[in-house]
């Protein structure tokens, strides 16, 4: 009997020993973890997707550019960037490199708020008897995406006043280099040709009109032949 207890008692004993060593080790273990939180994984080809969806699901008018549609209407001034945007437009436009959104008629200093990457930027030219104007400059290669809302809104993530406003969010890494690819280069290019035939005929302010044959004098008014050109009709 005393052998029997003695055995049962060594292997409870081994048995309580084991338990203790293995919960030692789950809290260490345990205590060695680190909670990650919430991690989004996205790829970079559905981030315009989400927005032009986005535009739908919101209660207030808006509008969502991504960076293919406008590389698409990208034109020789940062006005351009509005031209597939229904309703709004740039009160500067052909005016240096800036903007002054117009949404709905409605433009001016704080009526339609412009921020890069969440910083609003807006600066106040004088322009002497035409008096003031409101200017945002932007480099429209820089830009990623445009958010632009019709009207004030109570969106945190976009900063309106009476007219609306514009969110504007520059390259980000994924728009230059792939994802899984760690190099990236971002390549542009325009193309473009003249409008108009080249003019033959010029004369300044100091020369004697007469020495041009092509000049012809009519009523106290000098006539440029260049300028009355017939179009040729295309049959």
């Amino acid at each position: 009997m005393h052998v029997v207890l003695f055995h049962k008692r060594t292997l409870v004993s081994m048995i309580v020993s084991l338990s203790l060593f293995s919960l030692n080790s789950y809290s260490k273990t345990k205590d060695n973890t680190t909670d990650l939180g919430q991690i989004q994984v996205a790829d970079n080809l559905e981030k315009d997707q989400q927005g032009y969806a986005q535009v739908y699901e919101k209660d207030v008018a808006n509008i969502y550019l991504g960076k293919a549609l406008i590389e698409r209407y990208q034109g020789v001034s940062p006005a351009d960037l509005f031209k597939s945007a229904i309703g709004v437009y740039s009160g500067e436009a052909r005016n240096g490199g800036a903007l002054d959104p117009n949404i709905r008629g409605i433009q001016g200093q704080g009526r339609i708020p412009v921020t890069v990457d969440g910083t609003e930027q807006a600066i106040t030219v004088y322009r002497g008897y035409s008096g003031a104007s409101n200017r945002n400059y932007i480099d429209s290669n820089l830009i990623s995406s445009i958010y632009i809302e019709k009207g004030p809104s109570l969106n945190p993530n976009i900063k309106t006043g009476i007219g609306g406003g514009v969110a504007i969010k520059t390259l980000d890494i994924r728009d230059i280099v792939p994802i899984g690819e760690s190099f990236g280069i971002n390549f542009k290019g325009d193309i473009s040709n003249n409008a108009t035939g080249y003019k033959d005929i010029y004369t300044n302010m100091i020369e004697e009109y007469r020495y041009y044959p092509k000049f012809y004098q009519q009523n106290a008014y000098i006539i440029d032949p260049a300028l009355e050109i017939t179009p040729k009709k295309v049959k």
